[in-house]
Order: structure tokens, then C-alpha cells, then sequence
């Protein structure tokens, strides 16, 4: 991301599993770079193992040190990273309408932080324009 003072948004899909219990510390790292993170939740909290499907077979599972990997929503995390960095958590729901909300909002981001300035130093100077004479 570039280093300067516009605000960010970051969308992370995931499941929130922490298995290095450094999620919310790293988000804390992001909100002093001004980075808002809307955390989007994929899966439920009972789990599924995780799999994948490729062009040559019909399922794959992932596995970790020979056992399949079963994966767990954990939204407390998830929470927990968006609400440290002033954003917000939604699951995705089963046709992805937690996709559709965060999309929404940060439409309306967008619009609010174009109104926003960044701190700056040195003086504003303003161009006088005369919109009745058709030009500037």
C-alpha cells in the first residue's frame, strides 16, 4: 500500500482462525497506518474440513502432518481485528450477502473520506473559477 496519508480499506475473507493468536495485535499495527480492515466470515463455527476442487479430480482435502484439516469460524476474532481498526465484521452468508454489505459501506466510505482532508503542511490556495463564463 502506498505510504501516504489517505485512508485505507482492506477486505479480509477468511474463516479467522488464529492459530498464531496475532490477528488482533497485527490489526492494531494496521489502524495506526490508517488502515480500516472489514472482516468478512467464511464458514460456521461447528467447522468443515477443508477442501478444493481442481480440473483433474472432483475434491481435494487439505491436509496438515497427514490429518485433513477441519476449519472453524472464529468470529470473536474477527470481530476483534475490524473493531480495532473503526471497521466492521459480517458473516458472508450463504449467497455472499456479507460481500454485498461491505461493498456498500465502503461506497459510502468512499464518499465521506473525499470530503475529508488529510492533515497537511503549507498554505491552500484556491483557484477563482467563474462557471458563468464556461471556462476557468
Amino acid at each position: 500500500m502506498e505510504k501516504n496519508d489517505r485512508r485505507k480499506i482492506m477486505v479480509l475473507l477468511t474463516d479467522g482462525e488464529d492459530l498464531e493468536k496475532s490477528g488482533i495485535r497485527t490489526a492494531q499495527q494496521l489502524a495506526e497506518k490508517r488502515i480500516v480492515v472489514f472482516a468478512v466470515g467464511v464458514g460456521t463455527a461447528a467447522g468443515s474440513r477443508s477442501r478444493w476442487s481442481t480440473s483433474r479430480s472432483a475434491e481435494n482435502r487439505a491436509r496438515f502432518r497427514g490429518s485433513v484439516v477441519q476449519s472453524r469460524l472464529d468470529e470473536a476474532t474477527l470481530r476483534g481485528i475490524a473493531e480495532a481498526t473503526h471497521g466492521s465484521y459480517e458473516p458472508l452468508g450463504p449467497l455472499g450477502e456479507g460481500l454485498t454489505r461491505v461493498r456498500r459501506v465502503g461506497r459510502d466510505l468512499d464518499r465521506i473520506f473525499r470530503f475529508i482532508k488529510a492533515p497537511q503542511n503549507g498554505v491552500d490556495r484556491f483557484h477563482i473559477r467563474w462557471p458563468w463564463w464556461g471556462f476557468c
